[in-house]
């Protein structure tokens, strides 16, 4: 029997707006405001983060302001990665010269979904949304290998 067993827990990343609001090129790394609670659901793709605790900086009349938000950096963290790579392996001696093995492997075993980064980007429609996997479903496969 052979496996590979990977846990990691999710990176941690900063939210952004998505625009260089700061006039200051690609280097732009301002951060929206936090007005609420951010980690909403964390287990449902659709809604990972909460959208509408984000929002851009205003002065005391409301209007939005081209300084940097409240939002720290590396905050919200990530999906991680809960994995399992599983295989069986049998070898049989035929005669003296001859060996068969027989192999199954498995590859996300208890087909979990690995889920990707979140959209961390204010401006972007699927702001606070997982619309992609890291690992795909279960997959197996089988093999017959004859020694000489």
């Amino acid at each position: 029997m052979t496996g590979i067993t990977t846990f990691s827990k999710g990176q941690y990343q900063s939210s952004s707006r998505g625009v260089d609001w700061l006039n200051i090129g690609s280097f732009d790394a301002s951060r929206p405001n936090i007005i609420g609670p951010y980690a909403a659901g964390r287990s449902l793709p659709d809604a990972y983060i909460n959208p509408v605790a984000f929002d851009y900086p205003r002065n005391s009349t409301g209007q939005q302001i081209h300084l940097e938000g409240n939002a720290g950096r590396n905050t919200i963290e990530q999906p991680g990665i809960n994995n399992w790579d599983l295989g069986l392996v049998k070898n049989t001696q035929v005669g003296e010269r001859f060996n068969v093995q027989f192999r199954w492997e498995m590859f996300n075993a208890w087909n979990h979904t690995q889920f990707g980064a979140a959209n961390l980007s204010v401006t972007n429609v699927n702001f606070g949304k997982i619309t992609s996997t890291l690992i795909g479903p279960r997959r197996m496969q089988f093999g017959l290998r004859l020694k000489f």
